[in-house]
């Protein structure tokens, strides 16, 4: 008797089971884009070849075909992403967000550097200098990084 319960374990060799397979299909830039086009609406193969303005027709079947476990064709003609497909873009997605958030935190940590140095070299040459100008000056340097922190979260959350 056959089991007709299809699970995880039944899927053909080329899913995204293994890492390596969805990663190697999400490896180069052009095939994140057609993700993400087809991610919006289903596309027809000169439909994407013009939007994503590829002259060689070989070489959008070949990222089509290295997309094999992330795009399928309707009965129309038309690409479209599978649930395979929707979870690899959620993860690209996901990456992108976080890189531009450490990088942010990093631009952050330097900027609040960058004041904490200018003020006291302004401090240092001022006529009257004092004991407590390192003090306010690292007061003044985390008033600064807590309010730049605010303004770049809140652009990381938007997506700019």
């Amino acid at each position: 008797m056959v089991d007709m319960k299809s699970s995880e374990n039944d899927l053909p060799e080329t899913s995204l089971q293994d890492p390596v397979l969805l990663f190697e299909a999400i490896s180069h830039a052009r095939r994140i884009k057609i993700i993400q086009l087809l991610a919006k609406s289903p596309a027809r193969f000169s439909e994407i070849k013009k939007s994503l303005s590829i002259s060689s027709s070989g070489n959008l079947t070949h990222h089509l075909t290295k997309l094999n476990s992330l795009i399928i064709q309707d009965s129309e003609g038309k690409y479209k992403l599978t649930e395979q497909g929707h979870e690899a873009l959620f993860s690209v997605e996901v990456v992108k967000r976080s890189r531009k958030k450490t990088l942010m935190e990093s631009y952050t940590w330097f900027s609040a550097s960058i004041f904490y140095a200018v003020f006291l070299t302004i401090a240092f040459y001022s006529k009257d200098y004092y004991f407590w100008f390192p003090i306010l000056g690292i007061g003044l340097s985390l008033i600064y990084f807590c309010v730049l922190s605010l303004i770049i979260r809140k652009k990381v959350k938007r997506g700019e």
